[in-house]
């Protein structure tokens, strides 16, 4: 989201952008985020209240009350909602101010992980109501885009791959993992950004690298639901570390120094099979090849560039992996690494986004 907003700035194509979130505990709830962009947290006071359905449901509309009666009289020239959760809203703010709607799903949101039954009618009902009034629909993969098209016979989506701006991954200073974790320089590093939640392969990495009995380590960097049964598993074996997450500026620097970055995304979902995280790109861009499970459209990265492996989904085929994989084969993917990264870069993504901005509200 930041690196949209900031690309619009840039391009002159929007003058002042307003992010709007939800509050949450220590978070201010308004912030200044650069030059003529601002964030905006609601403040919803029935959100201690109990996490019943039709509670969820109260709170989401206290949520989409406070966002109308601050903006419908405002001169606003695009709406971009940034999820399904936000697509209401912003429909609603279309009638009031004659703004244009940009609906931006970052994933694939009537398939997410977790999202089923009277939850999942409703997220199809809403979404298939809401874009007969969107004037572009943005999505962060191919396989998603061909479910859009087969889904909704008039949406044409534009892809916007979630690849991170080199420049906000600049190495501002170096971190050693091994000199911070004791390793030796022999010890192979396997390395794991971001939340650590169900969903992402987690579990079967702990128990592999628990039973693994050579010089493969693997490093979780990150915080989340996760946390604790890691904490439990590092203090069973050498082998499993756990630090907490470093400013998105100190990335490169400490996934630099991994010998494979792992994104095991588990095939729950259709919304994680046609995923393409922007984790597998901050690897490239740290120059380590990618271990990852048989996706799609992560699968067509790394075959393309033979930037890493692909492994059939299971605890099993992680430790055979670990059994078999040595330094040559690591060393065989670096010339691979190096044709992505000079591959990808957000600049091509920013054309797409702003071509579409430009073709659906012309810069007066």
């Amino acid at each position: 989201m930041f690196k949209e907003v900031s690309s619009t700035i840039a391009a002159g194509v929007s003058d002042k952008v307003v992010m709007v979130g939800l509050l949450s505990d220590g978070l201010k709830e308004r912030e200044s985020h650069c030059h003529s962009s601002e964030i905006w947290r609601v403040r919803v006071w029935s959100r201690f209240l109990p996490k019943f359905l039709f509670v969820q449901a109260f709170k989401y509309l206290e949520w989409c009350g406070r966002i109308i009666c601050r903006f419908w009289r405002q001169d606003i020239r695009v709406l971009h909602a940034h999820s399904l959760n936000a697509l209401p809203v912003s429909v609603v703010l279309k009638f009031f101010t004659g703004a244009k709607l940009v609906y931006d799903a970052h994933e694939l949101e009537i398939e997410r992980n977790g999202l089923e039954g009277i939850r999942k009618k409703i997220s199809q009902v809403v979404e298939l109501f809401c874009l007969r009034f969107a004037d572009g629909v943005i999505v962060v993969s191919d396989s998603i885009a061909e479910f859009y098209r087969e889904q909704y016979k008039s949406v044409c989506p534009v892809v916007v791959r979630n690849i991170p701006a080199k420049a906000l991954l600049t190495r501002h200073k170096e971190i050693s993992l091994r000199q911070e974790l004791s390793l030796n320089e022999d010890d192979l590093i396997f390395l794991y950004l971001g939340v650590l939640a169900r969903g992402r392969g987690i579990p079967e990495m702990v128990r592999a690298f628990e039973g693994h009995g050579g010089k493969s380590h693997i490093v979780f960097m990150g915080e989340g639901e996760l946390s604790n049964e890691i904490k439990e598993s590092q203090q069973k074996s050498s082998r499993i570390h756990l630090i907490p997450p470093v400013s998105p500026s100190d990335v490169l620097a400490c996934a630099s120094e991994a010998d494979i970055g792992c994104c095991l995304i588990d095939d729950i979902c259709l919304s994680y099979r046609y995923s393409l995280p922007n984790k597998l790109f901050e690897y490239l861009f740290a120059g380590v090849p990618v271990l990852i499970n048989d996706l799609p459209e992560q699968r067509k990265i790394i075959e393309k560039f033979d930037c890493g492996w692909v492994l059939p989904i299971g605890e099993s085929c992680i430790s055979e992996f670990l059994t078999n994989i040595t330094v040559r084969q690591i060393e065989s993917k670096k010339d691979g690494v190096a044709h992505a990264r000079q591959s990808f870069d957000w600049s091509h993504e920013e054309k797409r986004l702003l071509s579409l901005y430009r073709s659906i509200s012309p810069v007066p």
